[in-house]
C-alpha cells in the first residue's frame, strides 16, 4: 500500500472518530467533535463542543444562543486540553474548519498537522474567522489537508 493511500485510511478512520465524538455536545445547534492523534498513531485525545468543567449546562444557557457561544469550548481546544501527551508534532481532526481562537491554540501548542473540511469563507458568522485561521496556519507552518471524504461537512 502506498504511503499517501495508507496516510488517507488513518485519515478516515480519525475523521470517523471525530463525527462520533461531535455527538457527545449537548449544544442543540451544532455538534463538532476533534481528535489528537501522536505521529506514531498510538495516543490520542478526544474534545467535542461544550461548556468549560465544572459550568453548569443548563437547558436555558444552550438555548441562548449569544450566552452559549460565550461560554461554549470548542472542540479542537477540548481535545488540546484533554490530552494526557505534549501536542507538538500531533495531527489534529476535526468535523469543522477551526475558528481564529482555536487555530491560535493549535499553532501555540505545535500541532503539525490539520485535517478538516473546507470552509465556506461567505458564511455570515465564521467566513471571516476562518479566513483568518487559514492564513495564520499557513504563516506558522502547519500543513492543512481538506477532507473531502465520508462526514464532509
Amino acid at each position: 500500500m502506498t504511503e499517501e493511500r495508507n496516510q488517507r485510511k488513518w485519515d478516515a478512520r480519525f475523521v470517523e472518530m471525530a463525527h462520533l465524538v461531535s455527538g457527545w455536545s449537548k449544544d442543540p445547534d451544532r455538534k463538532n467533535g476533534a481528535v489528537l492523534v501522536t505521529p506514531d498513531l498510538r495516543k490520542f485525545s478526544v474534545g467535542f463542543n461544550g461548556l468549560p468543567r465544572g459550568v453548569a449546562d443548563t437547558p436555558e444557557r444552550l438555548s441562548d444562543r449569544e450566552l452559549k457561544n460565550q461560554m461554549m469550548v470548542h472542540a479542537e481546544l477540548n481535545a488540546i486540553f484533554n490530552a494526557g501527551f505534549d501536542p507538538a508534532g500531533c495531527g489534529l481532526y476535526v468535523t469543522r474548519f477551526p475558528c481564529h481562537v482555536c487555530a491560535q491554540g493549535i499553532i501555540q501548542t505545535r500541532v503539525a498537522c490539520l485535517v478538516a473540511p473546507a470552509p465556506d469563507f461567505d458564511h455570515p458568522r465564521w467566513g471571516a474567522s476562518w479566513a483568518l485561521a487559514r492564513t495564520m496556519l499557513g504563516e506558522a507552518g502547519v500543513e492543512v489537508r481538506k477532507w473531502e471524504g465520508r462526514y464532509a461537512v
